[in-house]
């Protein structure tokens, strides 16, 4: 008995790794952090050149953890609509997001995408909170 306990305890480890669940931080990310704002654009650097990126980004933190950090997920799709780029962009504020306080990214920056091919209709994106950072 004690055999066949230990044997199914790890079938269900090994099939939690590839199920590709989710983890506590993105779970809470798509439950209790609302994106109300945010925008895709080009923006001219230090260097006086043009970058994709994002800015505008506004959240709110629903649930009942501070966090220090959120990852958006921004998708470019083509002009067929198919999926074509996928940008990751970790966000840290100055101050923690506490449960249910919002947050504002300041209007003069932005964060630089670095995966945009010319085959994207740069009009057509998705953007979401993917995962989050907690506050120890």
């Amino acid at each position: 008995m004690k055999k066949t306990l230990v044997i199914f305890g790890v079938i269900v480890m090994i099939l939690s790794t590839l199920c590709g669940c989710a983890n506590k931080e993105e779970k809470y990310a798509t439950n209790q952090i609302e994106l109300s704002a945010a925008k895709v654009d080009q923006f001219m650097d230090y260097f006086e050149t043009y970058d994709w990126g994002v800015s505008d980004i506004a959240v709110k933190n629903t649930g009942n953890k501070t966090i220090n950090a959120f990852k958006l997920l921004v998708t470019f799709y083509d002009k067929d609509g198919n999926s074509v780029a996928d940008n990751e962009v970790w966000i840290s504020p100055d101050t923690p997001i506490k449960a249910g306080y919002s947050w504002q990214e300041p209007s003069d920056t932005y964060y630089e995408l670095e995966n945009v091919p010319d085959t994207a209709d740069t009009s057509n994106y998705d953007i979401s909170v993917e995962e989050v950072s907690f506050a120890e």
